[in-house]
């Protein structure tokens, strides 16, 4: 279930970045490509920390 719920996380945040760069060059909007670019990395990095595997120190 963990992995599962990472790799949607991992596939909206792509997905986020993808879209706040074609809306950011549509409209020449900087701000708004920058915002959905750091919020889709964000959500990306969410997926990420739950889908690699935990190892024990």
């Amino acid at each position: 279930m963990r992995f599962a719920f990472g790799r949607g996380l991992q596939l909206v945040g792509l997905m986020l970045v993808g879209l706040g760069l074609a809306v950011g060059l549509s409209r020449n909007d900087l701000r708004y490509e920058e915002r959905m670019f750091f919020a889709g990395g964000g959500v990306f990095l969410a997926g990420w920390l739950l889908v690699r595997p935990f190892r024990a120190p």
